[in-house]
């Protein structure tokens, strides 16, 4: 009996072995530990040889800047003993696409990703006296920089990052005089050779440090009226960084380095509200609460709620929404908002106010253009406010237009709130407030860029 328990035993453990052993295989067929299924040499078009990297499973081939990859040869490929390769001797690939390589040894496999990478020489960042960041167009290869209206011209610090490995004509942190402006400057790596020009604007907008908070992770992923929004950002205003929320909850930025923050969200770029931005609100409260100031408009005015982001003394979204469907139509007529009694407030300097009526209207977009009607603003007639007085007590804000005509005079749809230690944060909604395509054929776009950098202006004070 005792025999036939330990045969038992001894069967048992064989096939649990054998199991984990297939588990072990199946799970980690890709890893080669005794080094079976490797490449350990690869070079194409008989002169670019791979750097192998065998820990992240990935090859690096570097060519000139101008060589052509969409159709390299493979003329040398070594791998380890007894193993085949996907990729044989003699293959035309193009490597103008991520290229994926399977080497196998039997029951084992390695899988690696080639990329073939031409030379370049970039400029990554570039700042003048530790202050003014520069705006660097790749395509057009200009930098643009603003500087205040006292910046000494003839005497400035110049700072800046650039690709691995790449060298550049003038010295970092050198003194350079920009006095005749249009400064030159050549970054070199290898074979690439590119030649930058440094553009100087000197204003009166604001060079305290901001940021454009997006969604997306880059610029280049955000939806068309978001993107509109913060490339303008980048472009026109000084000392501007785009940041992601992914950046936000992860702790790789830390937005107090930011005297203020645009959230410009779009109802399709956040899809089931408020998920998407629901993980950063605690940390975006707790910059304003330690008096950062924010400018929130189209879906992000929302997170002002008491649960969200805590401005609102009311735990309550703007009541009167419309156009989520975003379905572009084509304007009959001029699309503004009034201004009526708030027209003495700083952001409206230099804006154009048609005061034909009693509405002091600011128009944004022009009778022929095209528009997705979104808006978010407050019915302060209705409840739980009744009044504008009640809507002030209840929310804590402060009005700043409203919408056009005497029924709309209880539309709010530009507030701000703001109350020491706190930040200022202004909300805005109105319909015609976006960006995308904002310029076309559209006599008002000056007002939106006029009244935008007003408000960035006054939340950098």
């Amino acid at each position: 009996m005792k025999t036939y328990i330990n045969k038992l035993y001894l069967l048992c453990l064989t096939l649990f072995l054998f199991v984990m052993s297939a588990c072990d295989n199946k799970d980690d067929s890709n890893l080669s530990l005794q080094g079976d299924t490797f490449i350990n040499k690869i070079v194409l078009d008989d002169e670019y040889e791979g750097v192998i990297d065998n820990v992240n499973a990935s090859i690096a081939v570097e060519v000139p800047f101008d060589y052509s990859t969409k159709s390299m040869t493979v003329s040398q490929l070594e791998l380890s003993e007894g193993a085949d390769a996907t990729v044989k001797v003699g293959d035309k690939l193009n490597f103008s696409l991520p290229q994926s390589v399977r080497v196998s040894n039997g029951d084992a496999f390695f899988d690696y990703v080639i990329n073939v990478k031409k030379h370049e020489a970039k400029i990554s960042s570039l700042t003048l006296n530790s202050i003014f960041n520069g705006i660097i167009d790749e395509e057009t290869a200009t930098i643009k920089v603003y500087v205040t209206t006292d910046t000494n011209l003839s005497n400035i610090v110049v700072d800046y990052e650039v690709s691995a490995g790449t060298t550049v004509s003038i010295e970092n942190n050198s003194v350079v005089d920009f006095t005749n402006n249009n400064v030159k400057i050549t970054a070199t790596y290898k074979t690439a050779v590119k030649e930058y020009t440094i553009q100087i604007e000197q204003t009166d907008l604001s060079v305290e440090p901001k940021a454009f908070v997006g969604i997306a992770n880059t610029v280049s992923e955000l939806n068309d009226e978001t993107r509109a929004a913060a490339e303008w950002m980048l472009r026109n205003i000084p000392n501007t960084k785009y940041i992601s929320l992914n950046e936000i909850k992860d702790g790789k930025v830390r937005l107090t380095d930011y005297k203020m923050i645009w959230c410009h969200w779009d109802w399709n770029g956040i899809g089931d509200w408020p998920s998407a931005a629901y993980d950063t609100k605690d940390k975006i409260r707790e910059y304003w609460n330690a008096g950062g100031n924010i400018f929130a408009s189209r879906e992000a005015m929302r997170y002002v709620k008491t649960d969200m982001w805590g401005v609102s003394s009311m735990n309550a979204e703007p009541n009167n929404m419309w156009g989520e469907n975003y379905g572009v139509t084509t304007l009959n007529y001029n699309l503004g908002f009034s201004i009526n009694t708030y027209e003495e407030h700083e952001i409206y300097n230099e804006v154009q106010v048609d005061e034909s009526n009693s509405d002091k209207i600011v128009y944004l977009r022009e009778s022929g253009c095209t528009t997705t009607g979104r808006a978010l603003q407050w019915g302060v007639d209705w409840k739980p406010y009744l009044s504008m007085a009640g809507w002030k007590l209840q929310t804590g804000a402060t009005p700043l237009a409203s919408g056009i005509g005497i029924y709309d005079v209880n539309r709010v749809c530009l507030a701000e709130y703001g109350s020491e230690p706190n930040g200022t944060v202004i909300t805005f909604g109105a319909s015609g407030y976006e960006w995308k395509d904002a310029n076309v054929n559209n006599v008002y776009f000056q007002n939106m860029e006029k009244l935008t950098m007003n408000i960035i202006n006054y939340l950098c004070k």
